[in-house]
């Protein structure tokens, strides 16, 4: 499950592109390295998806609406695991320049967090279906 998981949330982050601030400005994420290991495990004939990875990112936001400016950063989750599952997993935004008084910065962490997450929610729904069809297969 490695493999799938460092590939799909690889994928699908570097194309995650958002409005932010009512549609003022856009948010892409880009350069998106995924480490650690996912597998599965049969506990009681049951199958138990584990994981434990390690998501970067750099991110850029511009503003659609002139004078708005931009801002760039990076998102770091440094701990997503099955066990705390991806609405308890610590995901860190850091601004590295922002020439919007810091309002693409904040929005980034006030809108793009919420999606990230959503985005991993799907992460997990995609890992279940996966190992659900090997499962057929077999």
């Amino acid at each position: 499950m490695t493999d799938f998981s460092i590939k799909w949330l690889s994928r699908e982050l570097q194309g995650l592109s958002l409005k932010i601030l009512s549609g003022l400005a856009e948010l892409e994420f880009r350069d998106v390295q995924v480490t650690g290991d996912a597998s599965v495990t049969v506990r009681k004939g049951k199958p138990i998806i584990l994981y434990l990875l390690r998501v970067e990112s750099r991110w850029e936001a511009a503003g659609t609406a002139q004078g708005l400016g931009e801002a760039k950063g990076s998102l770091i989750l440094p701990e997503l695991s099955s066990e705390d599952g991806p609405n308890s997993s610590v995901i860190q935004i850091e601004t590295t320049s922002d020439t919007s008084r810091h309002r693409l910065g904040s929005a980034v962490r006030k809108e793009g967090i919420p999606a990230v997450r959503a985005l991993l929610r799907q992460f997990e729904e995609a890992l279940r279906s996966t190992l659900q069809k090997a499962t057929v297969e077999l």
